[in-house]
This record gives C-alpha cells, structure tokens and sequence, in this order.
C-alpha cells in the first residue's frame, strides 16, 4: 500500500512538471501577443482613432508585427488596404507585397509585385537584388543576368 503511494506521488510530480513546462513555453508564445493586442487596443478604443487615421509610423509597426507573427493573409490584406488609401509610398507597399509573396512561394505574384515597385523606383537595389533573387530561383537566368548587369551599373555610377 505504501509503495502505491508513493509511486503515485511520482506520478503526479512528474505529470505537474510537464503540464508546468508545457503552459511555461505557452506563455512565451501568448504574452507578445497579449502585449501588442492590449496596446493597440489602448491605441484604438480608448483614442477613438480609426485605422484610416492612423500614421506611417503605427502602420508600420503593425506591418512589423504581422510579418513576424508570419500571420501573411492579415499582413497582405493590411498592404493592399494602405495602397488603396494611398497612405504610404507605393515603393515600401509593392517590394513589401512582393517580399511576402516570395516567402510564401507565389513567385509570379511575387515578380509582378518587384516589377510595379521598379515602376516607381527603377534604381532601388534591394527591390533589384530580390527580383534578381526570384529570377534564379525560377532559373531564368536570361532575364537574371539583365538584372544583374544593372545592379553593376548602378553600383559603379555611385
């Protein structure tokens, strides 16, 4: 009888510890969570502010957020809804859609997205270096080396 006991003693320890570590490492992962919701709700009801109202900076720090959470439907969602409002430049909005798209493997998306922010910004070199990038990946190496050459240029004009 004594020796039940105590081995059910044990196993009550050794299932709280793990239950212990399990809600440990779940915590780790909810608390960054809980922070930013709880800012932005600060942020949003208790200012009365709206999201169409908001700044570049808070826009930016929610695209941050969303990205590392790697939550890609609410990042691209947020992206194209400040495109449509015109709230920040179409440069940062486009390499940022087509960076996205490229993590996820949307890669024609992606290359349409490093095309229309060359539109804007023809000698930006880190939208140049991801479409050079996606063009290896894709192994089209004829329009690779088309990027690649004017990467050198504009890097011996500067």
């Amino acid at each position: 009888m004594n020796l039940d006991l105590i081995l059910f003693y044990i196993y009550l320890t050794v299932i709280s510890l793990f239950l212990f570590l399990i809600s440990y490492f779940i915590s780790i992962e909810v608390f960054p969570v809980f922070l930013f919701n709880t800012v932005l709700c600060i942020n949003f009801k208790f200012l009365k502010k709206n999201i169409v109202n908001i700044d570049e900076k808070q826009y930016a720090d929610l695209f941050h957020y969303y990205k590392n959470q790697k939550k890609w439907f609410i990042y691209i969602s947020m992206l194209h809804f400040v495109a449509s409002k015109k709230i920040i430049n179409y440069v940062d909005i486009y390499y940022s859609l087509a960076s996205c798209y490229a993590n996820l493997f949307y890669n024609q998306i992606a290359e349409y997205y490093y095309l229309k922010a060359l539109a804007y910004s023809p000698y930006n070199l880190n939208i140049l270096n991801g479409l050079l990038k996606l063009y290896r990946l894709l192994n089209k190496y004829d329009k690779a080396n088309k990027v690649e050459y004017k990467i050198r240029n504009i890097e011996n004009s500067t």
